[in-house]
């Protein structure tokens, strides 16, 4: 795991996770290595600066 959300500056609603809340993550698949996250959604807010230094 590389980042968490601090659920309680939104509501998760039936999605909650509590503390331990994954939303960036890295893996190794078949010998390569995976990176994945929910932090954006659209390009803009992969340019984003707090996005660029998590």
């Amino acid at each position: 795991m590389l980042a968490t959300v601090d659920e309680s500056t939104y509501d998760p609603g039936e999605f909650a996770m509590g503390d331990d809340h994954p939303i960036s993550w890295c893996s190794v698949d078949s010998g390569e290595k995976v990176w994945a996250t929910a932090m954006g959604h659209d390009a803009a807010a992969y340019a984003e600066e707090d996005f660029r230094t998590t």
